[in-house]
């Protein structure tokens, strides 16, 4: 649950996500609020819910209340643990279930069972404890910042309202976090087709014969209209003038004549 408010709107994990109380959620309104001085930026903070996390809430906020009825006292966190000596009180960070998560992620991406599946995970384990970081153990929980940063920008949400969410303060910043990938300069290539007249064909939707008429037809009309030149010498563009490089300094010609 905490990753996945972490992946919609980018919040910080110990100072921002995991120190939400349950009063900071209102279900009515579907929305979540940080306190003043609660984030990094010292400044408050309110978004609203998807559907999605508005059910997820929910649950969560219902798994709280039978903690409560459990331990016969008020819990105001919406993250409390659940189980375990420390039931009740306020989970400080998961790094280790996050480790376990990325070594089972890998384990599935890599389709293994049985036998393979219980090798590969020792494999991995033992990894993690060296520091190496195989698989989807190089992943990192920050990372969601830049998750939501992009799944904003990309699916139009306007720039300061996106930064107003992630809770950045200044533009350098958010603009650091929203990385532009091989994938996205590709996509801008396919949007600017067919926008410019005289657009070359793509090679890969013609067929031999209509690129030879496209290049003939092009060297056709080079050939009827050559470059315009002046008496004395061709005309060369320079800036909005056109210039005659033979003529004395100083003189010039534009488009509708000598001057």
């Amino acid at each position: 649950m905490a990753v996945t408010i972490q992946y919609a709107f980018g919040w910080r994990t110990k100072s921002e996500v995991l120190t939400l109380k349950r009063s900071q959620v209102d279900l009515g309104a579907c929305t979540i609020r940080l306190e003043p001085g609660q984030t990094k930026n010292t400044d408050g903070r309110l978004v609203y819910l998807t559907p999605e996390l508005t059910v997820m809430l929910t649950a969560q906020i219902e798994r709280v209340q039978i903690l409560e009825m459990c331990l016969g006292r008020a819990v105001p966190y919406l993250f409390p643990h659940l189980s375990g000596q420390y039931r009740g009180r306020r989970i400080d960070d998961f790094r280790k279930a996050w480790k376990a998560a990325c070594i089972e992620a890998t384990l599935d991406l890599e389709t293994l069972d049985g036998a393979e599946r219980t090798k590969r995970r020792a494999e991995l384990v033992k990894a993690n404890t060296n520091g190496e970081t195989p698989g989807l153990l190089k992943m990192i929980r920050h990372d969601f910042r830049r998750t939501a940063v992009r799944n904003m920008v990309n699916r139009g949400v306007p720039e300061r309202v996106a930064m107003t969410v992630t809770g950045h303060k200044t533009r350098p910043v958010f603009d650091r976090y929203h990385i532009v990938s091989p994938a996205d300069l590709r996509e801008a290539a396919a949007k600017l087709t067919g926008t410019f007249s005289g657009t070359l064909p793509d090679p890969s939707r013609e067929t031999p014969s209509q690129l030879y008429d496209f290049t003939e037809n092009v060297e056709r009309q080079e050939t009827l209209a050559p470059r315009p030149t002046w008496p004395g010498g061709p005309v060369v563009l320079s800036g909005k003038r056109l210039q005659n490089p033979r003529r004395a300094p100083g003189r010039w010609c534009c488009r509708s004549g000598r001057t």
